[in-house]
């Protein structure tokens, strides 16, 4: 809860310093004593990196729950594999099931670069 509420109030321009010191507390809890680079995230953008990158951290081996990260804070694309360049990669597939079990979704529908079959 610590890392959602720094990354909310980062996202919303909010207490940037309120942020700052909840990304301290998590880092202090994992054992951290030197939390200066905190301190020297002066922007939005930097302070968000530093969030994105304890909550990967924290999530690593957690069942995928890295990706919903990595899609929120943009990271999907190149970052972690070059083959997220293309466009296909970053929206999941229409599972089968739907086609099968939702009869107003068209048969020959499906996201782009998959196949509806």
């Amino acid at each position: 809860m610590y890392l959602l509420r720094a990354e909310a109030l980062a996202r919303i321009g909010g207490d940037l310093e309120e942020a700052r010191s909840l990304l301290k507390t998590v880092l202090t809890h994992a054992g951290y004593t030197d939390t200066s680079i905190v301190d020297k995230a002066s922007t939005q953008d930097s302070l968000l990196k530093l969030i994105f990158d304890e909550n990967m951290r924290n999530l690593f081996g957690e069942g995928g729950r890295e990706l919903d990260f990595m899609l929120r804070f943009g990271k999907i694309a190149t970052d972690f594999n070059q083959q997220y360049k293309e466009q296909q990669y970053n929206i999941f597939p229409i599972p089968q099931d739907e086609f099968k079990y939702n009869n107003k979704l068209p048969k020959d529908m499906q996201n782009p670069g998959y196949s509806a079959e």
